[in-house]
């Protein structure tokens, strides 16, 4: 196929549809997996080795050490093996001419820079994954979308039917409504106010539920002595003194595991309090930006309110908050906080 011109979109897509497994066993193949093969000699009967040597990552993520990457020898460094391959799948001038093929795509196709406004900042609301951006030619012109990362299918071959959306008109609705909203400022701040009253009071619910949890341990305690104080007197057997200490104690250590959870969730409710005074602070920061802004103010004000676009076929909800990052360079004591503004918008 690749030597008839298919795209390495499109084989993998074949493969994936025939429902024929990868090199690692899996239902679903990748354009780069059919780079790897298609660019690997071992095919053409030409086993090489050293072909790549372990190297130290430019960016290393986890709790990892040493050499853990991996990169392309110089050719002189390689070392040919001739005669470990007994059935080569495709002759050494095929190979050839699917290598000429392969530097010609990529010549002629270049790499395109785009910037894409909401990178990072769109989910999908069916499957639950990442949208992505994707470079589009027609002729000379080239134009971008988003689109689901489960379109094209996954590892374990469940493909995302959610359409894809035109890059610059969702970006546009998405930008008007966040200038929309920093340019009220009444709303902008009974948005503020009205987070810290919801925050406020789900802090005074979790208190409740902390000091009620207590209670109800001091008196297992109690129960748990009293039960002992039976058993000591010989007024209740073994076997009764047992079984009750027993349920006694299972539930004493719900109980202790709740109230972590519960503390748990008074502190993020505490960390998520954001004071009117805070906001009001930034907001002027925000608003200087919104005229004339640049792309790159675009970003910068979208960053600030931690937009989050969650897209699906209720149509598009835009979720808005304040990170505490951002809080911390306007406010000396710095907390966080957010609210969230739904909006419908069709495509």
């Amino acid at each position: 196929m690749a030597l008839e011109g298919v795209s390495l979109r499109r084989i993998a897509r074949l493969l994936t549809e025939a429902a024929i497994p990868s090199p690692s066993g899996k239902l679903h193949w990748s354009a780069s997996t059919i780079a790897k093969i298609l660019s690997n000699p071992v095919y053409s009967g030409a086993y090489v080795a050293l072909r790549t040597q372990a190297v130290e990552p430019k960016v290393r993520r986890g709790q990892t050490y040493g050499k853990t990457s991996r990169r392309w020898t110089d050719e002189q460094d390689q070392c040919p093996l001739p005669g470990l391959v007994e059935e080569p799948v495709v002759t050494p001038e095929e190979y050839a001419r699917v290598q000429e093929r392969l530097a010609r795509n990529k010549a002629q196709g270049g790499k395109v820079t785009q910037f894409y406004l909401l990178r990072g900042m769109l989910r999908c609301e069916q499957c639950g994954r990442r949208w992505r951006s994707k470079i589009q030619r027609r002729g000379s012109r080239v134009y971008y979308r988003y689109l689901c990362s489960g379109a094209e299918g996954s590892d374990k071959g469940v493909t995302c039917d959610s359409p894809s959306l035109n890059g610059p008109v969702i970006e546009t609705r998405v930008w008007d409504r966040i200038v929309a909203f920093l340019s009220n400022p009444d709303l902008f701040l009974s948005a503020v106010e009205g987070q810290e009253h919801t925050q406020q009071e789900a802090i005074e619910e979790v208190q409740v539920s902390i000091k009620r949890l207590e209670r109800r341990s001091a008196k297992l305690l109690d129960a748990e002595a009293k039960a002992y104080s039976g058993y000591a007197r010989d007024i209740t057997s073994e076997e009764t003194y047992q079984r009750v200490s027993a349920e006694l104690r299972a539930e004493r250590s719900w109980i202790t595991e709740e109230l972590v959870r519960q503390q748990g969730t008074l502190e993020e409710a505490r960390r998520r309090l954001v004071s009117a005074d805070t906001i009001r602070d930034l907001y002027p920061h925000l608003k200087d930006r919104i005229q004339n802004a640049t792309p790159e103010d675009k970003r910068f004000i979208l960053e600030c309110l931690d937009t989050q676009v969650t897209v699906g076929p209720s149509g598009v909800s835009l979720s808005l908050a304040i990170p505490e990052q951002v809080v911390s360079a306007v406010s000396t004591q710095p907390r966080s906080g957010g609210w969230e503004e739904h909006l419908s918008l069709s495509e």
